[in-house]
């Protein structure tokens, strides 16, 4: 079963890459740049399930970090596909509260694993990125930017999730 769920995780992911890379390449606002990145999101989507799967089947401290920083991941690149139809507080979807509540509430329990005897520091370390991004998500969902802070807004949730990603790869020693 582990097997099954590295090889959808490791699929999804790459496919996942190369769509962000599209999207990237495309005209920013047209309509391969927008297909394209929902198309990445939907990846993303499904490679973070079986992503979940694989962190469970890990030990703790592993687990739990990766979990976080995936979880933060995702926090991130939702954010950031969502916050350019955010005109106003109203338009704040309840869903786009509860993932950032979830990523907050995960943030808090990792940053207390990882201070505790059977905890590291790094798992406290993403506990504590994933709670910030929550508290400055938030802060954004109460009073969304504006024209061009909306767009950088965008961007910078985007590169965040990357960001995320790195720490995900490097907290599993995929770098070596």
């Amino acid at each position: 079963m582990t097997d099954l769920l590295r090889d959808y995780h490791l699929h999804l992911g790459g496919l996942a890459l190369v769509v962000f890379a599209v999207a990237l390449a495309a005209r920013k606002g047209g309509k391969l740049h927008r297909r394209a990145g929902k198309a990445g999101l939907v990846a993303v989507a499904v490679a973070l399930a079986a992503a979940l799967g694989l962190a469970m089947t890990s030990d703790a401290n592993l687990g739990v970090r990766t979990g976080i920083l995936g979880l933060g991941a995702v926090e991130c690149l939702v954010f950031g596909m969502r916050i350019l139809a955010w005109r106003k507080a109203e338009d704040v979807l309840p869903r786009d509260r509860a993932l950032t509540f979830a990523t907050g509430a995960a943030g808090v329990a990792a940053l207390v694993f990882g201070l505790s005897p059977a905890g590291t520091i790094t798992t406290a370390g993403a506990g504590f990125v994933a709670l910030t991004t929550a508290i400055s998500h938030r802060r954004q969902q109460r009073d969304p930017p504006r024209g061009r802070m909306r767009v950088a807004a965008h961007r910078a949730g985007l590169h965040a999730a990357g960001l995320f990603t790195v720490f995900v790869f490097a907290s599993v020693g995929a770098f070596g």
